[in-house]
């Protein structure tokens, strides 16, 4: 058929050899895109990624043998073909059998239409040998196999058309679900960051009033009833506690709500490094803890938000106090020069964090467990810390081990740049 085809009539009509060669050149051909179509129709680059390789490169190989014919001779290439396509037939059955094992239901059209042309190649063969006769009916036995074969295949891709639009019809449904419930949710959010944003000032002054008054109490008993002024302490004392978390709660909250603004401009590093080690000093000695400061020389100036970064060190040297005792804190200041940041690491010799515990630490509201329980722990140290890195351009990041303290490392740009979108 291929001998005395198109290639025959129309194209080379006078050449034998090219004729002879298109044989084996078509051959190729046809075993390449035979196996290309299967392996795309059965999805076998997912169920067996293995037998893919195996039958693209077979493909590939007879594809290329085919172009080879001029070279290598007409009937080492048609045997070598042959050869291939014995090999290559089955291994291809047998995975489209294991295809519809895994559930692939139009692997059935495909095992049937497979079926069918394997019956028209032995009728081929042995009307080629002989052991058939070549009349009007075999020829039409032949030809409505391959119609049959083709309405198969078609009527096994029409079922995966048809999978795959109920398919994706459910994915739009789930899809549509989450988005509802993602926006319900961001609503909800907006609003509870709205309030808590929108009410500092009726938040924060009675407990300032009550801070101020309780101090001013201290000054005027002077050393009078200690029991009065120790009963003083504990309400200054739980009155800054309180006054502390409202502020952590609503810095939080605005950072969500969009509300919180960078105010960037120019600060020498070391006037940024000293400030929190002016309060955070006497809590080390409290503690008995050694602190060390290590800054690089001449580390020049950054623009930033000196109040945020500021608050960012307190915050992790306080939580490094928190959980040290008579042991060592180290600050760290270097500039990186690679990518224009500066890096802030803290170093304590406490009890270390639990590698569950690290993957939590910044997260809103979420506590390690050394910490749950402690009055002076909210929770929102941590998280607070990181919001202000990436509201400034960087981030914040911690590593540790068990038993052998904690290191944390806050990097931010040396030339911050206002965001123009809250981070979230």
């Amino acid at each position: 058929m291929l001998q005395h085809g198109y290639t025959y009539q129309h194209l080379i009509p006078d050449s034998v050899l090219l004729n002879y060669f298109s044989v084996t050149f078509l051959f190729g051909n046809a075993i390449f895109w035979a196996m290309l179509f299967s392996l795309n129709y059965l999805e076998m680059r997912t169920h067996f990624p293995r037998v893919y390789k195996f039958i693209l490169t077979g493909g590939v190989i007879c594809l290329i043998a085919g172009c080879l014919t001029p070279f290598l001779g007409l009937a080492l290439v048609f045997h070598f073909l042959v050869v291939w396509i014995l090999v290559l037939l089955p291994v291809l059955f047998f995975a489209a059998i294991g295809c519809y094992r895994k559930g692939l239901f139009s692997a059935t059209y495909y095992l049937s239409a497979f079926s069918l042309l394997i019956v028209t190649a032995f009728i081929f063969n042995l009307q080629l040998y002989g052991l058939m006769p070549l009349n009007v009916h075999s020829l039409h036995i032949m030809l409505v196999a391959s119609v049959v074969e083709v309405l198969l295949l078609s009527f096994g891709l029409a079922n995966r058309i048809n999978t795959m639009n109920y398919e994706l019809t459910d994915m739009n449904i789930e899809l549509s679900q989450t988005l509802v419930a993602k926006l319900s949710a961001e609503t909800n959010l907006q609003a509870k960051s709205d309030f808590l944003a929108n009410t500092s000032h009726e938040l924060r002054t009675p407990l300032n009033a009550i801070i101020g008054y309780s101090e001013l109490l201290i000054e005027d008993i002077g050393e009078g009833d200690q029991t009065l002024v120790d009963d003083l302490d504990k309400i200054l004392t739980s009155g800054t506690s309180l006054l502390a978390l409202i502020n952590d709660i609503l810095d939080l909250s605005k950072v969500e709500a969009g509300k919180m603004t960078a105010h960037i401009q120019s600060h020498r590093i070391e006037d940024i490094v000293n400030s929190p080690l002016l309060m955070f000093r006497p809590l080390a000695i409290k503690k008995n803890n050694e602190f060390h400061l290590d800054i690089q020389q001449d580390i020049g100036v950054m623009e930033t938000d000196e109040c945020k970064v500021r608050q960012c060190l307190l915050n992790l040297l306080s939580n490094a106090n928190k959980f040290t005792e008579h042991g060592f804190i180290t600050l760290s200041v270097s500039a990186n020069a690679q990518d224009q940041t500066i890096v802030f690491v803290i170093k304590d010799s406490g009890d270390g964090i639990d590698q569950e515990d690290l993957e939590v630490i910044f997260d809103e509201y979420s506590q390690a467990k050394a910490s749950i329980g402690r009055s002076d722990s909210t929770g929102l140290g941590l998280p607070i810390c990181r919001r202000f890195c990436q509201l400034l351009g960087g981030d914040a990041g911690a590593q540790s081990v068990k038993g052998h303290g904690a290191e944390f490392t806050i990097k931010i740009p040396r030339h911050s740049v206002a965001p123009e979108i809250p981070i979230n």
